[in-house]
């Protein structure tokens, strides 16, 4: 019969380590005045460890460890990390925090000591501690990766990078990461939004150089966004642009677009004023292969002939565009828009409409709210362009709205962010669109000719491309018209001559 007492023999070894009585070995470790002095006994290090069984050998003749009267001097660890390990030699355990310099550090140590089996355990607990090196896998993948005894970390990083790579850019150092390993991830799919990458590249960016506050971007100098040009020339090709939605756009992308090549900065804003019917020069890199994802693919080989005519790819665009639209209740008010025209729906939808070209026009990001003053109405005015341009020259970005005489419930217009006047001459607007409001589903048309956005002349009303949308002489008489052509889509079925039964013009601010 076998009597085990190891709880017994552990215990009472474990009171050697509480209180060395009859230590016969003092070891200085660290440096300095952060050195300390421990007392231990020399044939339990030596039994437990391959180190001290050298070291402490009656017949070693090794210069490399300094004897003192101390007994020994181990400045390579730190106390702190010492005092867990010599504790494990004596009990068998080991009680570590989630504090991962620690686990690094003793892993080290515990090489150092030749405590080989231990720093193995600690590196298999250590990639069960998902959280930790969630927080940490930068450092972790560097380390593990230039040191050969860390291969069991290494391999742990290396898969979790593998299968997750969007968990390097929410770790705790991510802006320690090399610009090679970026650009690296940067090539592959990722399960983020393209914007959140895009602000954790221009986080890296700035990393360098603290006085580059992402949030005070409009005090940068040239020399700011010339510095951070150079940093990110290799990463930018990789950001999917064009993918970023309209709210992410406006709030991270419009105020650093000066970082980008000037291809592609034109590119990309004439992309987001005509809402994806503009086909851009530059490479369109396909969007991420997310496990959900919901972006329209815009890559070469799919766009097909993306050109700004109807085709079922850019209904598809649009028609998600108004989707995102319809959700941002929240973050769009307005105030005003009075009409006798539209019903409460419909001037809800127009405002967003609205609201959402005003914001990117002028660079606002977050809750805007917008207002609507009635500068102008046919049936009280009269409905000549001599009333037209005596109330609304020279006001700014306005919404015209009419009705249609004869025809039921038929109501078109067209916004122009720029202002009206008499020149006689095309001019851009650069967020200009015209619509009709259906009960079948709502058209927006966006400018193709972006120099014919808008045609200004004393005899004419708020007129929209060469022909797309043309009021002239007296508005209520058969003087008006709509024929596609500056702009993207047809906002009437018929290209014959209409008369209006009520106009109504708005100035749009904040």
């Amino acid at each position: 019969m076998i009597i085990s007492l190891k709880s017994k023999l552990s215990d009472d070894i474990k009171s050697l380590y509480e209180e060395p009585r009859d230590a016969d070995v003092t070891i200085q470790v660290g440096e300095g005045s952060v050195s300390k002095i421990f007392r231990a006994h020399r044939l339990i290090l030596c039994a437990r460890s391959l180190y001290f069984s050298r070291e402490l050998s009656y017949d070693n003749e090794d210069t490399s460890i300094e004897k003192s009267s101390f007994g020994m001097i181990i400045e390579q660890i730190q106390p702190s990390t010492f005092e867990i390990l010599l504790e494990y030699i004596y009990t068998g355990t080991i009680d570590m925090n989630d504090d991962f310099n620690l686990y690094l550090a003793t892993i080290d140590a515990a090489y150092y000591l030749e405590l080989n089996y231990l720093a193995e355990e600690i590196q298999v607990c250590l990639t069960k501690k998902e959280n930790l090196m969630r927080r940490h896998i930068v450092r972790a993948s560097r380390e593990a990766s230039s040191r050969e005894n860390l291969k069991i970390l290494d391999e742990f990083c290396k898969e979790f990078i593998e299968n997750s790579p969007e968990v390097i850019f929410a770790a705790e150092d991510f802006q320690d990461i090399d610009e090679a390993t970026l650009v690296k991830l940067l090539k592959r799919d990722i399960d983020l939004s393209e914007d959140v990458i895009w602000e954790q590249v221009l986080l890296w960016g700035t990393s360098k150089r603290p006085d580059l506050r992402l949030d005070a971007v409009k005090t940068w100098s040239v020399a700011d966004f010339d510095y951070m040009r150079k940093v990110l020339k290799d990463c930018i090709p990789l950001i999917r642009f064009f993918h970023i939605n309209e709210n992410a756009y406006l709030e991270k992308v419009l105020p650093f677009l000066p970082l980008l090549p000037y291809q592609l900065w034109m590119d990309l804003v004439t992309f987001k004023q005509t809402f994806g019917q503009y086909k851009p020069i530059s490479t369109v890199l396909p969007p991420r292969n997310r496990k959900v994802s919901s972006s329209p693919d815009l890559s070469e080989e799919s766009s097909r002939d993306r050109t700004c005519h109807l085709s079922p790819d850019i209904k598809v665009q649009y028609d998600e565009e108004i989707e995102e639209i319809e959700e941002m209740e929240e973050i769009i008010h307005y105030d005003g828009l009075v009409s006798s025209i539209l019903t409460p729906k419909q001037k809800q939808w127009l405002m967003q409409q609205v609201a959402l070209r005003f914001r990117r026009l002028y660079a606002i990001g977050g809750a805007i709210r917008i207002k609507a003053t009635r500068l102008y109405i046919g049936s009280v005015y009269d409905y000549r362009p001599k009333k037209f341009h005596k109330y609304c020259d020279e006001q700014g970005p306005t919404l015209s709205v009419l009705s249609i005489k004869g025809e039921n419930d038929e109501i078109i217009g067209g916004y122009n962010s720029s202002d009206w006047n008499k020149s006689g001459a095309f001019a851009r607007a650069p967020e200009s669109f015209i619509f009709a409001l259906r009960d079948n589903g709502n058209i927006i048309s966006c400018c193709n000719d972006i120099n014919r956005a808008i045609y200004n002349n004393a005899c004419f009303g708020p007129s929209f491309g060469t022909s797309d949308l043309i009021l002239q002489h007296k508005f209520s008489l058969k003087n008006c018209s709509a024929k596609q052509s500056s702009y993207s889509k047809p906002i009437r079925e018929s290209e014959e001559a209409f008369a209006v039964e009520e106009i109504e013009v708005f100035k749009i601010s904040i």
